[in-house]
């Protein structure tokens, strides 16, 4: 069984960095994101938003791109926030960062 041990920091915004992650809004979605992480083999470490923005430090199963695992993660959470609060609708913009550090 091959062993990997990586670490990312992902970093992700709003469509347009439009303020959507408001105090009422950020706890669902932060949760959606984890919920859909730890479905797709991930450890979630740290997770936090700013009102237009994410920060995300995990370890993603190696059977999966980061492309792949953050269209997943993204796409996921802002579904079901959707189905939840339709008048706000949570988009995501296309553009991501992803660093990776030492544990």
């Amino acid at each position: 069984m091959p062993y990997c041990q990586l670490y990312y920091h992902l970093v992700w915004t709003t469509r347009d960095r439009i303020p959507l992650l408001t105090p009422a809004a950020e706890p669902p979605i932060l949760d959606y994101l984890r919920w859909r992480a730890a479905g797709l083999g991930a450890a979630v470490f740290a997770l936090s938003g700013a009102a237009d923005h994410v920060h995300f430090v995990a370890t993603i199963p190696p059977r999966l791109a980061v492309a792949a695992f953050i269209a997943q993660v993204q796409s996921s959470a802002a579904s079901r926030f959707n189905r939840r609060a339709p008048e706000e609708p949570l988009a995501w913009a296309d553009d991501y960062g992803a660093l990776t550090f030492d544990g």
